[in-house]
C-alpha cells in the first residue's frame, strides 16, 4: 500500500476501533457516578447534572489520541509501520487502557502529554527537561516527593514489584480498589503474557538501536512518575507508565509473531483466535458483573436515592450521621436542602415534603427493624445500603 494512503488508513481504523470498542455504552457501564469521579469533577470545578455521563466522552478522546500519537511516536522510531499499527491497537483492547477510559480522570492527559513531548520535542535532554517539568507541576494531588526518608523508598519499591507481579498484571488487576478492577481481570489479557515474552526476547536480540532508546526513555519517566505519585493512588495510576511500556513490548512480541510466521496461516489464526476470545472473556465480566461487583464503589445506592428524591419532589431531606456518603454526592449535585441529624432527632419530623434516611445500624435506635421500613436504597447486587423511614409498615 502506498504511503501517502497507509497514514489517513491508519487514522480512520485507529479512531472506528477506539469509538466502537471504548465508546459503547459509555454513558451506561458503569450505571452510576463514583466518589472518586467527583472528587476529580471538584478538583477542576466541573458541576454536571445529575443522571448525565456523557462527561466520560473527555476520557474516550484522550484515549483515541493516545493511540494514535503513540503510532506517530512508534513509527518514527522504528521506521516499521506495522509495529506502530499493532502497538495503537494494543492500546485499544488491552483492559488496562479500557478501564481507565470508563471513569473520569486525568492521567490518561498526563499520558497523552508526555507522548506529545516524546514525539515534538527532538532532543533527549529537552525531552526530559519537558517531561520532568509535567510530571512536577500536575499539582499537590499527586506529589508526594521524600526521597530522603529511605523507609519511604523502600515501601514504594515493595509497592513497584507488587505492581508488576505477574499474578496482578494477567490475572488480579487492581487489588487497591474495586473502583476500576474488571472481575477475573489483570491489567493485561491472560495470552498477552507470550506475547510479553516474546517480545523481551526480541528486544534482548535483535531490537532496533531507536527502539530500545525509546523504551530507556519510557522506563526512566515511569520510575519518575511512580515515585512522585501518592502512596495510597490505584495501582492502576501508580503502574501507568509501565503499563504504557508493556503494551509496546507486548506489540514488539506480536510483530515479531507475525514476521516470524507470516506463511503460518493456521497457527497465525489460532492465535488471533485466542486473542479475540480473551477480548470477548473480560468484556462480558465488565458489562455483565463490573456494576454488580463495585457497586458500593460506584455509588449506585447513592444515585438510587437522588433519584427517588427528585421523583417524588421532596423538598428537603433528613440524614443520618452515618449517611455522610450520600451527603457528598447531594452536595455536589447542588441538592443542597439537605441537613445531617441524629437518628433520634428524625422523630416526628420525617412526613412529606420532608424525607428521612437512616443506615441499618440505626434502625434499633428508633425502635424499628428493617422489615418495617417500605424503601430501601441497595447496591446493584442487591445488599441494603439507605433506609426510609417515611410511611413504615
Amino acid at each position: 500500500m502506498k504511503k501517502q494512503f497507509k497514514i489517513p488508513l491508519t487514522i480512520f481504523i485507529v479512531v472506528l476501533l477506539n469509538l466502537l470498542f471504548k465508546g459503547l455504552f459509555i454513558n451506561q457501564h458503569p450505571n452510576s457516578i463514583a466518589l472518586d469521579e467527583i472528587h476529580y469533577l471538584q478538583t477542576i470545578n466541573i458541576h454536571i447534572p445529575f443522571g448525565n455521563y456523557f462527561f466520560r466522552i473527555f476520557n474516550l478522546v484522550i484515549s483515541t489520541l493516545i493511540s494514535l500519537t503513540s503510532f506517530f511516536l512508534v513509527y518514527r522510531q522504528s521506521k516499521h509501520y506495522l509495529l506502530g499499527l499493532l502497538f495503537a491497537i494494543e492500546l485499544i483492547f488491552t483492559p488496562w487502557v479500557f478501564i481507565i477510559t470508563r471513569f473520569f480522570n486525568w492521567y490518561l492527559l498526563i499520558l497523552l502529554l508526555v507522548i506529545i513531548v516524546l514525539f515534538i520535542v527532538p532532543n533527549r535532554f529537552l525531552r526530559f527537561s519537558s517531561i520532568g517539568l509535567l510530571l512536577l507541576t500536575v499539582g499537590q494531588a499527586l506529589i508526594e516527593l521524600k526521597i530522603e526518608n529511605l523507609q519511604y523508598i523502600n515501601t514504594k519499591l515493595v509497592q513497584l514489584f507488587a505492581i508488576l507481579d505477574f499474578n496482578h498484571l494477567f490475572f488480579l488487576g487492581d487489588t487497591s480498589s474495586r473502583f476500576a478492577n474488571i472481575p477475573l481481570t489483570g491489567f493485561f489479557m491472560y495470552f498477552e503474557l507470550t506475547l510479553l515474552i516474546i517480545g523481551f526476547y526480541s528486544i534482548l536480540t535483535r531490537a532496533d538501536k531507536k527502539i530500545r532508546s525509546l523504551l530507556f526513555e519510557l522506563t526512566l519517566i515511569a520510575l519518575v512518575s511512580f515515585f512522585l505519585q501518592k502512596k495510597d493512588s490505584l495501582h492502576i495510576f501508580l503502574g501507568l507508565f509501565w503499563f504504557y511500556l508493556i503494551s509496546l513490548i507486548v506489540a514488539i512480541g506480536i510483530t515479531k509473531f507475525l514476521e516470524k510466521n507470516i506463511n503460518r496461516r493456521f497457527l497465525v489464526s489460532v492465535v488471533f483466535g485466542f486473542i479475540l476470545v480473551n477480548i470477548g472473556f473480560y468484556q462480558e465480566l465488565f458489562y455483565s458483573h463490573f456494576d454488580k461487583n463495585n457497586s458500593f464503589e460506584w455509588g449506585y445506592a447513592e444515585n438510587s436515592a437522588i433519584s427517588y428524591y427528585r421523583t417524588n419532589r421532596y423538598q428537603n431531606i433528613l440524614l443520618s450521621e452515618e449517611s455522610g456518603k450520600l451527603k457528598q454526592y447531594l452536595d455536589y449535585f447542588r441538592f443542597t436542602d439537605n441537613q445531617v441529624v441524629s437518628a433520634e432527632k428524625m422523630k416526628g419530623r420525617c412526613q412529606y415534603p420532608s424525607l428521612c434516611i437512616v443506615r441499618e445500624q440505626e434502625l434499633p435506635r428508633l425502635n424499628l427493624t428493617k422489615d418495617q421500613v417500605k424503601r430501601i436504597f441497595r447496591h446493584f447486587d442487591g445488599l441494603p445500603m439507605y433506609f426510609v423511614i417515611n410511611n413504615l409498615r
